[in-house]
């Protein structure tokens, strides 16, 4: 089982990321964190935009929030996680990950789940 999780605005409590993880929360968020601490100016990408987000939350003293989401069998994290970037991105929240990387199941698969 692998847990689908999202990391937290602690500004605001909105989900700006959506991941999968077989590690413990806490150890994924420490890896967000010390990515983002190598972030610099020059960087360029949606992961760049994500470690530049977070950099900035713990530059004010800040640290993103993590959730699990759902536990899922691995097999299906895929599928799960674009699933819940679907739902998310639908509730209006923009979410700091590229959607190409997604193989959209469906609207309906997504309020399935949700």
């Amino acid at each position: 089982m692998v847990k689908i999780y999202c990391l937290i605005d602690p500004r605001t409590n909105a989900p700006f990321y959506i991941g999968i993880t077989s590690v413990t929360l806490r150890a994924r968020l420490n890896a967000h964190i010390a990515e983002a601490a190598v972030w610099a100016p020059g960087f360029r990408g949606i992961k760049a935009k994500k470690q530049k987000f977070i950099r900035s939350l713990t530059d004010n003293g800040l640290r993103p929030g993590i959730k699990c989401i759902i536990l899922v069998n691995k097999a299906k994290a895929s599928a799960a996680e674009a699933q819940f970037y679907s739902y998310f991105t639908g509730l209006g929240f923009q979410l700091l990950q590229a959607p190409h990387r997604f193989v959209y199941p469906g609207d309906k698969a997504a309020r399935k789940i949700a």
